[in-house]
């Protein structure tokens, strides 16, 4: 499996600029790419200039910098995707927090990935 990007939800207000980072479970940074998200678009495509591969039994953390919000996104700010080669967890940022949508019902709504 590959992962191509993330599908995020617009933004509040006006166009953001938000900070991606993927990282393996050793902690190496395997993405860490700046994207715009439009203001009041439903949800926004936004594709890494690398794919990452995706390998069997590992986790891999994806990250909306700018911090957890651990009240609006739970205790620990984040949930995991069981996918067919490994899982995939996504921390919430404090960025996002204007639209009240937890990790688990959203904050990331969908994966662009290939097999």
């Amino acid at each position: 499996m590959f992962l191509h990007g993330l599908q995020l939800y617009g933004s509040c207000g006006s166009d953001q600029n938000v900070l991606i980072g993927v990282y393996s479970q050793d902690g190496d940074i395997l993405c860490k790419e700046t994207h715009t998200v439009l203001t009041n678009e439903t949800l926004c495509n936004t594709e890494f200039q690398h794919i990452i591969k995706i390998t069997r039994d590992h986790t891999y953390t994806v990250v909306l910098h700018g911090g957890v919000h651990t009240m609006g996104y739970g205790e620990q700010g984040c949930s995991t995707v069981e996918c067919r080669d490994g899982q995939i967890r996504f921390i919430a940022s404090s960025s996002f927090s204007c639209r009240y949508t937890p990790t688990d019902k959203g904050q990331i709504p969908g994966l662009l990935v290939s097999f």
